[in-house]
Order: structure tokens, then sequence, then C-alpha cells
């Protein structure tokens, strides 16, 4: 009964420990995942790909590319305006 009582107590310290969460307050979800197109790749360091940085990169390259097309469609309807 002894033993049965303190592997229940451990297995209940060990369950708690573990439902901690991860997320850091204060801090946007979405930055912490990054973009919706990229968080499938994040999953590849869990079988040894640097997951994390290829996403990182992918997502700053797609930054830079909506940043632009924002930047093409302002110029187009300037010219539409004129």
């Amino acid at each position: 009964m002894r033993v049965w009582t303190s592997i229940m107590i451990l297995w209940l310290g060990l369950l708690l420990c573990g439902c901690g969460g991860n997320s850091k307050e204060g801090e946007d979800p979405k930055k912490q995942a990054g973009r919706e197109e990229t968080r499938k790749i994040r999953a590849a360091d869990t079988v040894g790909y640097p997951g994390s940085a290829i996403a990182n990169r992918l997502d700053k390259t797609l930054d830079r590319t909506d940043r632009r097309k924002e930047q093409i469609d302002q110029a187009g309807e300037d010219t539409d305006k004129n």
C-alpha cells in the first residue's frame, strides 16, 4: 500500500511539473509561432533538421515580399490617380 501511494504521489508530481506552460507572458503568440505558412517547417526540429532557423529565414523573406508587394500596389494606385 505504501509503495502504491509513493508511486501515485511521484506520478502526480511529475504530471504537474510537465504541465507548466512554455509561453512567455507579454509576448505576442503570433511572434512565438511565426507565420502560418512556416509552422510545419518548424516541426522539422523534431527530426533533427534546423526547422526553426529555416522558418525564421523564410518568415523574413515572406515579410519582405509582402512589403514589396504593398509598395508596388501603392505605386499602381498613385499612377491610376494621375
